[in-house]
């Protein structure tokens, strides 16, 4: 393919769909950097040079890529991102190396782009990145995708022990704005030492959700976070009794017994609380009994009460 220099190539721009594609053909093979930078150059204003880019796959994705940054205006970088989200694996493979890049603007960039082509399995890759703001981009482009898997969601949820503090706090945001997925992922946080304060402080603020965020830790086989998701619940109020009550149905004895206990600190006396007294597990009927033992008189329901207690004695009450 002969030279062409910057007149020749928006020459070749100006003809038909057919033209270019052709040309992007022989770029593709043969084509310099300088002429595929020119045709990045032209993106924001001519959309024509970002489907001949496109077309030209890896190299034009690269090319594309280097508009993202410091020294673009906005609609070039619009643009960019853009034709970038609908390139596939090319676009997919340069943006995840933008996001790891030198340029502070074109991370975030990036990452937004990669929020909405499918790049959350790249930027929860990133999260692990040893530069700060490489992993500030990459919660960021997490936060903006529309639909985030369960796994990059318990991902963002490791980042509340990021050693840099605006990387934990804005996970922390993150997981709040996902509300019921959110609140799963940080109530599994209840249990790590450096990160369990920040995520019972955003599980208060979901309310009702990060209520039943904190019964499913409820259910977890760590002692610390059975403990603190308690607490929480206790600290709760009224949102931890309705996410308590919930449970109370649970297959499982312990959690059932655990949510029995938050309900008998709250000072929670209802109906199902009472069917627990004939439960077949005896440390649920216990605890049941223990919850429910100074409203008894009032529900009618001393001799029950009395009575589990009575046939358990050598049954210890265990922590939650």
């Amino acid at each position: 393919m002969e030279t062409l220099s910057e007149d020749d190539l928006l020459a070749h721009l100006a003809k038909d769909s057919r033209h270019r594609w052709e040309l992007s053909q022989s770029l593709a093979g043969s084509g310099t950097r300088q002429q595929l930078e020119f045709l990045a150059t032209q993106v924001g204003g001519d959309r024509r040079s970002a489907a001949l880019l496109h077309w030209m796959g890896e190299a034009g994705a690269t090319a594309l890529a280097s508009r993202l940054g410091e020294g673009c205006d906005g609609l070039t970088q619009r643009m960019a991102a853009v034709t970038l989200q609908g390139s596939g694996e090319n676009g997919l493979a340069a943006l995840d190396a933008v996001l790891a890049g030198p340029d502070r603007l074109a991370r975030r960039n990036a990452a937004e782009a990669l929020a909405f082509c499918g790049g959350c399995e790249r930027m929860v890759a990133r999260l692990e990145h040893p530069e700060a703001d490489v992993r500030l981009c990459a919660v960021y482009g997490l936060s903006r995708a529309p639909q985030l898997p369960l796994s990059a969601a318990r991902s963002l949820g490791a980042r509340l022990k990021d050693a840099e503090p605006a990387v934990r706090q804005l996970a922390a945001e993150a997981l709040e704005a996902r509300e019921r997925l959110g609140a799963t992922a940080l109530a599994e946080q209840l249990g790590e030492a450096d990160a369990w304060q920040l995520a019972a402080q955003s599980l208060r603020r979901l309310g009702a959700c990060g209520a039943k965020g904190a019964c499913e830790a409820l259910g977890l086989a760590v002692p610390p976070a059975r403990r603190r998701a308690a607490d929480l619940l206790v600290e709760m109020g009224e949102a931890g009794a309705q996410a308590a009550l919930s449970c109370l149905g649970d297959q499982r004895p312990d959690v059932r017994r655990r949510a029995a206990e938050v309900l008998g600190r709250l000072a929670c006396a209802e109906p199902a609380m009472a069917a627990l007294l004939e439960d077949p597990d005896p440390y649920v009927r216990v605890s049941a009994a223990r919850a429910l033992q100074e409203q008894a008189e009032a529900l009618g329901l001393s001799e029950k009460v009395a009575e589990v207690l009575s046939s358990r004695k050598a049954c210890q009450r265990r922590r939650i």
